[in-house]
């Protein structure tokens, strides 16, 4: 059974079980329309926090909570909550494909849910959609953080350092932000995030264009190992700001 099948039965036993006569598929008793909106007060425009899938799983499954970006919800492959949702979690999630830190950080949806007690850790997928759109205005002009580097073949050059820098503070800035924000409403409670892959740019495809068009309006070539080695080079340094936040 595919796990869209999965969700729909799961949700018409909930709606049977309220008595609940509306058509499908609004399958939520007001009840449900209620105890989501304490968790997330701006749930109607979180068509991906998906709360109550947590609060009507089965009491044995362990409660967590899941604020991400697209590795956390792909359109395209199964991500991390896939796997969570297999091995038995219940995740209350407000993830979507390019979702910045700096917007979870402002509407602090994942303090909601940590109203509820059993929450065990919060998961936490975010900022590279922060550092490769830093301070960008326009789809024609690249983010400060890259720069033309006249032909050069060291990957170096295509990246301004000081703006970079300033990128990786503030993105150290919002984990740590995140941090003290959870700490504070539940003091010792488990954080857990990662670092991101390598990835390689892309322009166009099936899973769209990912610094692929910034690099074109800088001009390193199509072809060639140069745009992976960029792109490394960016990662690597995003990892040194995950790795100091997380040591503080």
């Amino acid at each position: 059974m595919t796990p869209v099948r999965t969700l729909h039965k799961a949700r018409l036993r909930v709606a049977r079980r309220e008595s609940l006569s509306f058509p499908e598929p609004f399958f939520w008793t007001t009840n449900d329309i209620e105890r989501l909106g304490r968790l997330d007060s701006n749930y109607r425009s979180h068509l991906h926090a998906r709360a109550l899938d947590a609060l009507n799983a089965l009491p044995t499954k362990i409660r967590i909570a899941a604020e991400g970006d697209s590795w956390f919800d792909h359109p395209c492959i199964p991500d991390v909550m896939d796997w969570f949702d297999k091995f038995g979690y219940a995740p209350y999630r407000s993830d979507t494909p390019g979702r910045k830190l700096a917007t979870m950080l402002r509407e602090k949806v994942y303090l909601g849910f940590l109203d509820d007690p059993t929450v065990k850790a919060v998961l936490l997928s975010g900022g590279g959609n922060d550092l490769i759109s830093w301070k960008r205005t326009s789809q024609k002009q690249p983010s400060p953080i890259f720069k033309a580097g006249g032909g050069s073949a060291n990957p170096a050059d295509y990246l301004n350092d000081s703006e970079l820098s300033e990128a990786l503070a503030a993105l150290e800035g919002l984990l740590t932000e995140f941090a003290r924000d959870v700490q504070k409403k539940r003091p010792g409670l488990r954080i857990i995030t990662h670092c991101y892959d390598r990835f390689k740019p892309r322009t166009s495809g099936p899973f769209g264009a990912w610094i692929g068009p910034q690099m074109d309006l800088i001009g390193v070539p199509k072809s060639g190992p140069l745009r992976n080695k960029i792109a490394a080079l960016l990662i690597d340094r995003a990892h040194d700001a995950y790795r100091h936040a997380c040591a503080a």
